[in-house]
């Protein structure tokens, strides 16, 4: 069951993958560095802590259309990103402009306390483990969302 309430901060669990959460490989800090999926690490997981934060409606007016946020990662402030040209592919944290779609993300209600996490630059777009793999160090992917648990994630506060 997840704790999510709206903006704060939280630890990203998909829910095939027990035990494990998303992660910003090697704890890097730079621009371009793949989003993994890892145990958690105990103190010091800033790495795998994401700032959600609101980023009002449609392309940054809060009045207009559904409400949007922006995933930081915690350790580097860098957004989680979409690929850039809007098509499929592995996520990544990066700067960009906020108000760029690959830096745009829904939350929607998938069922028994978990959440689709949508991208907003592309219709019906999900973050996913890629091809639902449970070993650590499968990338965090944008794809084409269907209803399967490795589209889903638990949205939990830290424990520390």
């Amino acid at each position: 069951m997840s704790d999510f309430s709206g903006p704060g901060a939280y630890m990203l669990f998909p829910l095939h993958a027990a035990g494990q959460c998303l992660d910003v490989s090697h704890r890097s800090t730079a621009s371009g560095t793949k989003v993994i999926l890892h145990s958690p690490n105990g103190p010091g997981l800033e790495h795998q802590l994401w700032e959600i934060v609101g980023a009002g409606g449609n392309a940054g007016d809060s009045e207009v259309g559904d409400n949007q946020y922006h995933l930081l990662a915690a350790h580097s402030g860098r957004m989680l990103c979409a690929p850039e040209n809007g098509l499929l592919g592995t996520c990544m944290t990066a700067s960009r402009s906020i108000r760029h779609s690959s830096t745009r993300w829904k939350i929607a209600p998938a069922g028994k306390g978990a959440f689709y996490i949508m991208s907003v630059g592309g219709a019906n777009l999900a973050l996913a483990i890629d091809q639902g793999k449970k070993n650590p160090g499968s990338d965090l992917v944008v794809t084409t969302k269907v209803e399967a648990a490795h589209f889903q994630f638990e949205l939990k506060l830290p424990n520390f």
